[in-house]
């Protein structure tokens, strides 16, 4: 099930906390910024925010991944800052509900493209990104992926 976190449920605390600590455990975790692991960087830039969005995904109120998204007022970009998966529920199709619920929430904001940031070296995303046709750009050390909203 997708839906909102609500800061108000303890479950919801603990659930994310748990996911961001397994992340900044993991060898993907280099390369981001330390506010990265930080559950109040999420709730103060995506859940509190009325263009932003910190997005569940739970089964049997279990946080199996999350997604947080932004949308840029003056572009009309939605940024997805991050997409997680925890490990042990990867390969279930998780990743790309939340990709496809993350575009749907752009085009609600008003959004004519909607953009994320992958290190070169996170191979599942990158081909998550290019099986659901998202055009890309690369950087010395990272994938900017973006698709046209209209």
């Amino acid at each position: 099930m997708i839906r909102d976190y609500n800061p108000n449920l303890h479950k919801d605390n603990r659930g994310l906390e748990k996911l961001l600590i397994e992340l900044d455990n993991s060898k993907i975790r280099d390369g981001f910024d330390d506010e990265l692991k930080d559950l109040q960087y999420y709730e103060r830039m995506f859940s509190s925010k009325k263009d932003g969005d910190l997005v569940l995904f739970t089964y049997y109120n279990q946080i199996e991944g999350f997604l947080a998204g932004l949308k840029r007022f003056k572009e009309r970009i939605y940024d997805i800052h991050m997409l997680y998966v925890g490990e042990e529920y990867r390969h279930q199709g998780i990743a790309m509900k939340l990709k496809n619920e993350g575009i749907k929430r752009a085009k609600e904001k008003g959004a004519i493209e909607i953009t994320t940031m992958v290190l070169d070296t996170n191979y599942p995303i990158i081909e998550l990104n290019r099986k659901m046709g998202w055009k890309e750009h690369s950087y010395p050390d990272s994938i900017r992926f973006y698709k046209n909203l209209k």
